[in-house]
């Protein structure tokens, strides 16, 4: 079979409401770009590239409406791709095409062609529902993608140098300090905890120091959120300020930093583990409200995009090193990072729409938490408790407010 039997004689665009048309087409180009993750470092001549995938192909189509109701034809045609959701357009080479239209110009010329009316539209391929069902369970690729920061973590953290003695000694102590600033932001410490930090701490003051040992210690005392209090935002603040305090170790450009190299693979080891953590800890319970999700996104892009700017930072602190003594961001856990950002900023989207909105109303009269709770969330014998522990959770009620509340009072409701 050759092109001209596989090539259809027309276009046929089927509108989201099932309106039908088939204008003509001539040909225009297809397109598609790659979404690339793009590094420069310092004295590099070529740049770190991480592949995140391509877009959506886009295609624009301009078709063409003639005969003497062509006017008519293509306002008909401009009404429908008012209609929201995709077309199904019949492709002349590509068969059937789920498109999403994203912009249209009329170009009108009743002198010099009134007979043909010119419609430039632009469409993208958007994802399918058979290819959203391929995606893994949102909370799974969280979980994957921590799993593969932490091994990353541990591939970057074997690269550190100690061919002298003195390097083996900085690294022990950037260790140290680490796990010092983990400890001292600790809210809540067990035996088990203590237990771990006495183990890196002896790994740490070995003359050779066990690199795997150490990084698999580290993530252990880091990454368990249930030994963290609070609610999930409680807890994502306190790995924020874990990460803070080990960016502010960090070196810098412009300060006197011996072994910059080393204290930078140790901090980034730190880092990484810790915005790790953060992703474990979102999916590690249910929240309640889109405005818990929401602050939790928040918290966690602020961390990461600090994070990186921290570590960009250290790479401009090695700069003037030797290439063998210059820090690279990130040379194996970018691809991983980006990954694990990727599916949390997607499992928050998703779980949004199926979390409480935030409702505010203002009491014109004293009332009780109770009564309250039970009114607004209609609630039952069977639920009425819940009801009553949520309203005062989330409006943080204390002392006399958990007997009643003043009239011009602000409450929040969740439903």
């Amino acid at each position: 079979m050759a092109w001209t039997d596989r090539l259809r004689p027309e276009i046929i665009f089927n509108s989201p409401s099932g309106l039908a048309f088939k204008p003509l087409w001539k040909g225009d180009d297809i397109s598609a770009t790659k979404r690339l993750g793009r590094h420069a470092y310092p004295n590099l001549d070529k740049e770190l590239v991480q592949d995140l995938g391509m877009n959506s192909r886009e295609i624009p189509l301009t078709v063409y409406f003639d005969g003497p109701d062509n006017d008519k034809i293509a306002r008909s045609f401009e009404a429908a791709l008012f209609e929201p959701g995709p077309w199904n357009v019949i492709h002349p080479i590509y068969g059937l095409l789920q498109l999403q239209l994203v912009a249209y110009k009329i170009s009108l010329e009743p002198v010099a062609n009134g007979n043909v009316t010119v419609l430039k539209t632009e469409w993208i391929e958007p994802a399918t529902e058979d290819d959203i069902a391929s995606i893994p369970d949102p909370a799974v690729a969280v979980d994957a993608a921590v799993v593969a920061v932490n091994a990353a973590a541990i591939a970057e953290t074997t690269t550190i140098p100690q061919e002298t003695v003195s390097q083996s000694k900085a690294a022990g102590d950037a260790i140290k300090q680490g796990t010092a600033a983990i400890i001292g932001s600790t809210v809540l410490q067990d035996a088990n905890i203590a237990a771990i930090e006495r183990e890196i701490h002896n790994l740490a003051n070995e003359p050779t120091l066990d690199l795997f040992a150490i990084a698999s210690r580290v993530i252990s005392l880091i990454q368990t959120p249930d030994r963290l209090v609070g609610s999930i935002n409680a807890k994502i603040a306190a790995y924020a300020n874990f990460g803070r305090r080990i960016i502010n170790a960090l070196p810098r450009e412009g300060t006197s930093f011996s072994n910059a190299i080393t204290a930078s693979l140790i901090g980034q080891l730190f880092l990484n583990i810790i915005t790790a953590g953060m992703g474990k800890t979102i999916t590690s319970e249910l929240m309640e409200t889109r405005r818990e999700a929401l602050s939790a996104l928040n918290a966690y892009l602020c961390f990461t995009t600090e994070t990186q700017a921290a570590l960009d930072f250290a790479v401009a602190a090695t700069a003037n090193n030797r290439i063998e003594q210059q820090f690279v961001a990130r040379a194996h856990s970018g691809e991983m990072i980006a990954t694990l950002n990727a599916a949390v900023v997607r499992y928050l989207l998703g779980a949004m729409f199926d979390l409480k909105i935030e409702r505010r109303i203002t009491l014109d009269r004293p009332r009780s938490p109770k009564e309250i709770a039970l009114t607004e969330y209609r609630a039952s014998k069977e639920n009425a408790d819940y009801y009553v522990d949520l309203f005062c959770k989330t409006n943080h009620l204390h002392g006399k407010d958990l007997l009643l509340l003043p009239a011009s009072r602000e409450v929040v409701i969740y439903a």
